[in-house]
């Protein structure tokens, strides 16, 4: 409902993403507020008590960090316009890192994630090294080994 919402009231969506430097202005696009209809059902005619009335700040920061800033990224690669990776770094790194499974592991040996680009590294660090056990080929790891 709320990804209707969104191709709803904004037709032209890709041009606001690619185009948009401001996260209040994507929050503008992107939070849209769900018709009454969808305030009031999470389901096809299944009414709930407690209403929804638009994506909450973490989900948010979620669709930046997953969808926006890696759609940046490649159509910097498909144009050759370097504009659009800094708008994607930029973006990472104006943004809280992300709670999750993965970077709370991180936290555990004390290795602190300060914004999303430190988190989604770690991301990647851990499912290129530490999901196939590939301990002795990480600087990390082999620091973790060693102590």
């Amino acid at each position: 409902a709320q990804l209707a919402a969104v191709l709803y009231n904004t037709p032209k969506l890709f041009t606001i993403l690619t185009q948009t430097e401001s996260i209040k202005e994507l929050k503008e696009h992107l939070r849209p507020p769900l018709s009454p209809y969808w305030r009031a059902h999470y389901d096809f005619g299944k009414e709930r008590e407690r209403t929804t009335r638009q994506v909450g700040k973490s989900s948010f920061e979620n669709i930046l960090i997953n969808t926006v800033a890696p759609l940046l990224a490649a159509y910097s690669k498909y144009t050759a316009d370097s504009i659009f990776m800094d708008r994607a770094v930029e973006l990472l790194e104006s943004l809280p890192a992300e709670n999750n499974r993965i970077t709370r592991k991180w936290g555990e040996i004390d290795v602190n994630t300060k914004t999303a680009i430190d988190s989604q590294a770690f991301i990647q660090l851990f499912k290129s090294y530490c999901q196939k056990r590939k301990c002795l080929q990480c600087n990390i790891g082999v620091e973790i080994l060693n102590r």
